[in-house]
This record gives C-alpha cells, structure tokens and sequence, in this order.
C-alpha cells in the first residue's frame, strides 16, 4: 500500500517549520465550501497530492484518516466546519469553476508546539451521545416543557464528538474569537440557545443564558481554542435531541426559532 502524504512530524517548541508540501492541482482551493475556510494551503496540498479533487472526496475521509495523514487538530476541526456548513454564494463569476482565483494567503505550514489531547474514556463518548434510548425518553419527559412561542431569535453554538463533553460537564458554549461580536449583539437573557453537533448531525436545546457572552470565562475549556463563551444552565444529557439536521453557527432568525422550538417540543 502506498504510504499516505503527510505533514512533518511535530517539533519540539517550534511555531513553524519550513518543508515543501507536495505538488497539488490547485483545484480544492477553488471549491466554494473551502476557499475562506482557516486552512493553510499546504494542507490542500496534502489532501490533492491523496487524490481528493473536490468537496465530496474530501467527505470521504475519516477522522482518523486525517489525523493518521498528519494534519493538525486546528485543521482537522476547520475542515469538518467548513464542510458541514452550507455552501456559500458564488463570489467570482456564474459558477465555480477551477479558473476561480483562490482567497487563502500563501504561506508555509504550520505545526502545533501541543500534544494531541488525549480522547475521553469509551464510557464518557456513551454518555456524551445519550444512552440508553428509553433512560433519554424518560429525562426529556420528566424535564420541565419550554415554550414553543419564541420572543427573541435564537442563537446556535457547534461542536464535534470530541468537544460536546466539555461543553456538557462545563455547561459552557465556546466559539472561535472572531464571533464574539455577534454573541454579543444577538443573545440577551431571553435568548434561546441550540447546540448543533456536526459529527452526529444533531441538535440539542433550547437552552437559558447563564450570564453574559466573554472571552475566556473558562480559560482551560477546549485548550483556549474557543474563548468566545457563554455559560447555560440546563443539564445538557437532560435536553431534547433531534436528529439528522444541519445548522451553522450564529443568530436564528425568529420564524426559523420557533419552528425549531416546535419541532423540539413535537421530539421530532
């Protein structure tokens, strides 16, 4: 089999290292879903130089797959935002071909000075994704109704299979610095929130502010990668689910928050 490009091998107190990624085609940083996604070019590169050419080859690849290709932890977790988002507009002409000029700067590869954080034990990924299926039905039954009738637009935060156990145990939600301004002129005490897990492509909320958005309420929470947080009070094990949706981060506009508080107080 042959050995699958890879980034170097992490160095020891290094923020850079100067390594030639191998030759891509150029195509993948034209693609709509990954043109203004945080990803350095080499790490393109690196995936076209494996064969992937487009978005839905992309898809293709696993967690582990990328991680055992060397890419960094920042970019694995850009790359599988970027690719659960909706595709965006068209910004160069009528479609998206490979003519499209890049926006992504050009610059070396970087390597993360960190270890890798380690997974959770088996039994907290159980928990983190529900348990039994009747222990869920009877906590949603037991939880105290919220209204479906919504006054104020709602506001979703996202995570992946690895971070919604700090976000369950912390009962805080985190994103990236950059959208610490909208947290702020959007979510107010009586603002819904909703988490939108996009490695199980499920929803879970609503959910009550507990304060006002900061930066780094929590400074140990995800290794300081999301300092624009918010804390909430409900148990988040003990919050309805739906299943099979697809979300992306920031303000809801009111008719879609209280079709979604219907549709979670329906359980469907």
């Amino acid at each position: 089999m042959a050995a699958l490009s890879r980034f170097p091998a992490m160095v020891a107190n290094s923020r850079e290292v100067a390594w030639a990624p191998p030759a891509g085609t150029g195509k993948l940083q034209t693609q709509a879903q990954l043109r203004d996604a945080a990803l350095a070019p080499a790490v393109l590169q690196v995936l076209e130089a494996r064969g992937c050419n487009d978005v839905a080859a992309v898809k293709r690849l696993s967690s582990a797959t990328l991680e055992q290709m060397g890419v960094p932890p920042r970019y694995r977790d850009a790359l599988a935002a970027a690719l659960s988002a909706p595709a965006p507009a068209t910004k160069w002409g009528d479609d998206d071909s490979d003519d499209t000029p890049p926006t992504q700067s050009r610059r070396r590869a970087r390597v993360d000075d960190e270890p890798k954080p380690a997974p959770p034990p088996q039994q907290q990924w159980a928990t983190a994704t529900g348990g039994n299926r009747a222990q869920r039905r009877a906590a949603a039954a037991a939880a105290p109704k919220k209204s479906t009738t919504a006054t104020s637009p709602g506001f979703v935060f996202l995570c992946n299979r690895l971070s919604r156990g700090e976000v369950r145990d912390r009962k805080l939600f985190g994103l990236g610095k950059g959208q610490l301004r909208d947290m702020e002129r959007h979510i107010t005490s009586s603002t819904p929130l909703f988490l939108y897990d996009f490695d199980a492509k499920t929803l879970t909320g609503p959910c009550t502010p507990d304060g006002s958005p900061a930066l780094d309420i929590d400074r140990d929470a995800w290794r300081g990668r999301f300092p624009a947080q918010l804390r909430f009070r409900e148990e988040l094990d003990k919050v309805t689910t739906l299943r099979n949706t697809k979300y992306k981060s920031g303000p809801l506009p009111l008719g879609d928050t209280r079709t979604l508080l219907q549709r979670l107080a329906a359980g469907k």
